[in-house]
């Protein structure tokens, strides 16, 4: 990241959070234990959870839902959990949700199955806005996760801020989004996306800490901040498909490992250990 210090970083993240306008509203709807799991999977991770449901999302049971079209558009998106959820019940939220322009997803663990089909049928809610799982290893997709990125789209970028749970999803359909839209630039996408959240998480936690770091523990951040996107920049993110992206991370590569190399020598000349 040529001339990118952690102070211009942490301004950048500082400016787009004031410009995001607040994440994308969710309301979780639903009767029983199962609305409680999806709650928790969802609130996995976030700052703001009390007794572990994140203040990201509202849950509530299908009759405190209202179905009137400006009460409605106060969320982006329903989140219907099948599970204790009365299809009739769950029709009448959805065509409340169209009339306001309200998306819908469903999670529904037995959508492949003849009863969860009929669910599916008699709500109105297409197969393909429709979720098998919370994404648990061994578990079947489609996952919620993947769907609500898919739902929510641009406005899943200021929400994933918040839910840690959504980062990794979001980031995908936006890669691989792009990546549809532009074939004739990127005809085959291998996308190091562990690598970039760690470094997003690096800056978040850099984020949090940043009026408490002494001059020692922001020069060592920094060195390994430098060290990481280094890493990040030297793999072969778009795979021999974009000749122009390969020669432009080579140059943030070399230009991260001049960085690296000087924040090095500044910790050696005032006796800071750097590891």
């Amino acid at each position: 990241m040529a001339g990118l210090s952690v102070k211009k970083i942490l301004k950048v993240i500082s400016e787009v959070r004031s410009a995001s306008g607040g994440p994308a509203r969710l309301c979780v709807v639903g009767d029983g234990p199962a609305v409680r799991d999806v709650s928790l999977t969802l609130s996995a991770g976030a700052t703001d959870a009390v007794n572990g449901v994140s203040a990201g999302f509202d849950v509530l049971s299908p009759g405190d839902v209202p179905l009137d079209a400006r009460l409605l558009g106060r969320w982006r998106l329903l989140v219907l959990v099948a599970p204790g959820l009365e299809a009739a019940q769950a029709a009448r939220l959805v065509a409340a949700a169209r009339a306001a322009r309200v998306a819908v997803a469903a999670l529904v663990p037995d959508r492949d199955a003849p009863g969860g089909a009929a669910w599916l049928a008699a709500v109105g809610v297409s197969r393909g806005d429709s979720a098998a799982s919370l994404g648990r290893p061994g578990e079947p997709k489609p996952t919620l996760q993947g769907r609500l990125a898919v739902a929510l789209g641009d406005d899943g970028i200021a929400l994933a801020q918040r839910l840690p749970a959504l980062r990794r999803p979001v980031a995908d359909h936006l890669v691989l989004s792009a990546a549809r839209q532009n074939p004739s630039h990127f005809s085959d996408v291998d996308v190091d996306l562990e690598a970039i959240m760690s470094e997003v998480e690096h800056i978040e936690r850099v984020d949090t800490a940043v009026d408490q770091l002494s001059l020692r523990e922001a020069v060592v951040l920094s060195i390994e901040f430098e060290s990481g996107v280094a890493e990040v920049h030297s793999r072969p993110v778009i795979a021999g498909s974009n000749r122009e992206v390969g020669t432009m991370l080579r140059s943030l590569h070399t230009a991260d490992l001049k960085h690296y190399t000087s924040l090095v020598e500044f910790a050696r000349k005032r006796g800071f250990r750097t590891n």
